[in-house]
């Protein structure tokens, strides 16, 4: 689902009048934007699948992702759902905006 909402973010920011109004700077910025919308959805799986990841073998290991979302959310809230978005989204920002740039260079030599 995080490539399908990358993708379709990326289109149809590119195709508003933001995408319009930056000209070629539109795969940079739209590419930057597209990334971190991309990561906001996915971002508290993420944080569950790596909380699991981190007590394999452990006594601390939940069964499953749902004892493990309800584990994490008595002990920090909602908000611990989304510890430490901030700098996924900066690196989000930066790998993205560069990746459409080049990808829209080598649509461009397609045509």
């Amino acid at each position: 689902p995080g490539y399908g909402l990358y993708f379709v973010a990326y289109s149809v920011l590119k195709a508003s009048i933001i995408g319009v109004t930056l000209g070629s700077a539109a795969p940079l910025v739209c590419g930057a934007l597209a990334g971190s919308f991309s990561w906001i959805p996915v971002y508290p799986f993420d944080v569950i699948k790596t909380n699991m990841q981190n007590t394999v073998g452990s006594s601390d290991a939940a069964p499953n992702m749902f004892t493990t979302a309800i584990e994490l959310s008595q002990r920090g809230g909602l908000g611990i759902f989304f510890d430490g978005i901030t700098p996924k989204l900066i690196r989000a920002s930066i790998n993205h905006a560069v990746t459409f740039y080049v990808f829209d260079l080598i649509m461009a030599l397609g045509k």
